[in-house]
């Protein structure tokens, strides 16, 4: 449609006919031309829109959701604009899920100051003695501790009505507290202590010790002398077999016999025999029988320990005439 433009006069439009109904007539007109070019964008009206939108200038736009990014933002690209909204994490700021509200939902609820319950900073103290009045103390699968209704239970001193779980507490250990003797064990498999007897270390006799050689060969020593003799001297005697490990042990301790004949007074020892000055054992001077003698337990000499020798028995007496008897001898170790 051509432009239109109103009439210089109401005489033009009537060619001279100025009555009231011809003027009326034409105003009618001309309005609604106007009216109709300024609708349809014509040169008489019309206006300007939204002609972008975070960039985008497409004639049809969209909006959509997502969770990408680490905060919230919006993304535009073509014709859509993408509001992501990412899930809350350890470096994401964002959303709670569900599974984050359960979790926040089944927390613990408040702890207050008490008597016998208070903090320091972040640190929860219990105060001796501790009480549950009524209820049950479980883990996730086993009750631990049960405090029957209108009972206390104090952990220093259990109520008759109040009683730990098997699962927390062992019942039936007897008494395992002999200083000299006892010793406690624990089975992986039953998650049970019990009692058992020391095997050594430390003081102790031969019950808890182990036999690490024997001798039993009668041997005279005629005039053994008053020094130091060896008694099994001779070839291929029954010593030459007595090679010993020490490894591990700590004490030692020989039991011999031997029959006193003479006046003197009489004394016998162990020795490594490669050196004699290291000595294992020397017993006490005694003038009559040894049946039998017995050194007790003494600390494994340092020249025996982790080591592996060869025993020999020396005698001597202060009479060098003195024709005793060795019989033979047992070492222990431990």
């Amino acid at each position: 449609m051509g432009a239109v433009h109103p009439p210089r006069n109401r005489r033009d439009v009537q060619d001279g006919d100025d009555g009231e109904e011809g003027r009326a007539g034409v105003d009618a007109r001309w309005e609604g031309e106007a009216a109709a070019q300024a609708g349809s964008g014509g040169a008489c009206g019309g206006g300007s829109g939204i002609t972008t939108l975070n960039t985008l200038t497409g004639d049809s736009q969209t909006f959509a959701t997502s969770t990408s990014g680490t905060n919230f933002n919006i993304s535009s690209s073509g014709s859509v604009h993408t509001f992501n909204i990412p899930y809350s994490s350890s470096v994401n700021t964002g959303l709670l899920t569900f599974g984050n509200w359960t979790t926040f939902n089944n927390k613990q609820a408040t702890i207050t100051d008490g008597t016998n319950l208070t903090f320091t900073g972040a640190t929860l103290n219990i105060d001796d003695p501790f009480s549950i009045t009524k209820g049950t103390i479980t883990n996730a699968s086993t009750t631990l501790l049960t405090v029957a209704t209108n009972a206390w239970f104090n952990l220093l001193n259990a109520s008759a009505t109040s009683t730990f779980s098997s699962a927390i507490l062992q019942t039936g250990m007897t008494d395992c507290d002999t200083a000299a003797t006892s010793k406690v064990l624990y089975d992986l498999g039953s998650g049970k202590f019990s009692c058992g007897t020391d095997q050594g270390g430390g003081s102790g006799n031969a019950t808890n010790s182990h036999n690490a050689g024997q001798v039993f060969v009668s041997k005279t020593m005629t005039n053994i002398g008053t020094s130091y003799v060896d008694i099994y001297a001779a070839a291929f005697d029954n010593e030459n077999l007595l090679n010993i490990d020490f490894t591990g042990a700590t004490s030692v301790r020989i039991v011999f016999m031997w029959d006193y004949v003479g006046a003197g007074t009489q004394q016998v020892r162990w020795v490594d025999s490669a050196d004699n000055n290291n000595v294992l054992i020397e017993s006490a001077t005694f003038v009559a029988d040894q049946d039998s003698g017995d050194s007790g337990w003494v600390s494994l000499p340092a020249a025996f320990s982790s080591a592996t020798k060869i025993i020999e028995w020396q005698g001597k007496s202060t009479t060098s005439t003195d024709d005793p008897q060795a019989k033979g001898y047992i070492i222990y170790l431990k």
